[in-house]
């Protein structure tokens, strides 16, 4: 739904990802002030079928790593406009 969403799945073992066999990444984006308010949700670790001690692990990976990420985005995308 350009520009306010965007989504993909993401899998690191599988050949073709979509429901099952990977996690859907959305990006929500909303005009606030003078910038923009990102939302970011991950879904579908429950419908992997991991057991709990696996998917507790893989979303504790994956919280650090977006956590690692996310806030990084402002910096990037205010380079990307300095650029222009």
């Amino acid at each position: 739904d350009p520009p306010r969403r965007f989504s993909f799945w993401w899998s690191d073992d599988a050949e073709v990802a979509g429901p099952g066999n990977a996690l859907l990444v959305t990006f929500e984006l909303e005009p606030a002030g003078a910038g923009t308010r990102v939302r970011m949700t991950e879904t579908g670790f429950r419908e992997r079928g991991w057991e709990a001690a696996v998917l507790e692990e893989a979303y504790r990976d994956h919280v650090n790593g977006w956590d690692h990420y996310v806030p990084r985005l402002a910096e990037y995308v205010d380079r990307l406009v300095a650029s222009r």
